[in-house]
């Protein structure tokens, strides 16, 4: 049995048209896989990040079309996560008018952490870690703010060398106010500077 097909043009006039007018080239945009690629995040969130106003900018060519998602949009907004949370920036020269995609966090991705782990390593409560991210103790930053969204917000993700420092700022306090005490404890002051 033969079937009569008739071809089927998906695109509108207005689709047509609208797709040959985009506002910059290809190379300018994105999509979210790659987005979700450089934040280390689910799709998901790239998603919930187009729908804030302050997060990234996007266009779509038709109703249902995957989303392309300007890059510098994305710069931007890394780099306000970074001044909102006080982290400076660090990152290297731009190469070949961009970024590469590592160097877009505000700190390497291995460098980074959870409040979980960062508990364990300080030995306080999970909700103790977040309380000294708030009081700005050690590098930490979000990629969804939950003032900014009004739902739950994203996990804090911690720098491990700042985390590191703020541990041995630990030790040295501990060290000067067991000096102070009796010269015995200065025993234990060349064991604490060991570590």
């Amino acid at each position: 049995m033969k079937r009569n097909r008739r071809p089927f043009h998906g695109l509108t006039p207005e689709d047509r048209l609208r797709q040959g007018m985009l506002p910059f080239e290809e190379s300018d945009t994105i999509d979210v896989r790659r987005v979700a690629t450089i934040l280390h995040c689910e799709k998901q969130v790239v998603l919930r990040l187009l729908q804030i106003k302050e997060g990234l900018k996007a266009f779509q060519t038709m109703p249902h079309a995957p989303y392309r998602i300007y890059y510098e949009s994305l710069v931007d907004y890394i780099s306000d996560i970074r001044t909102k949370h006080g982290i400076p920036d660090r990152r290297p020269p731009i190469v070949l008018g961009r970024y590469r995609d590592e160097d877009l966090l505000p700190f390497p991705w291995p460098d980074t952490i959870t409040t979980l782990e960062a508990a364990d390593l300080i030995g306080i409560h999970e909700s103790k870690v977040c309380l000294r991210i708030e009081a700005g103790y050690f590098e930490a930053y979000r990629l969804l703010d939950p003032k900014m969204e009004g739902k739950r917000g994203s996990p804090w993700r911690i720098s491990r060398k700042s985390l590191q420092c703020h541990i041995s700022s630990f030790k040295v306090s501990a060290a000067m106010s067991w000096s102070r005490i009796t010269p015995e404890r200065e025993m234990s002051l060349s064991c604490v500077s060991e570590l």
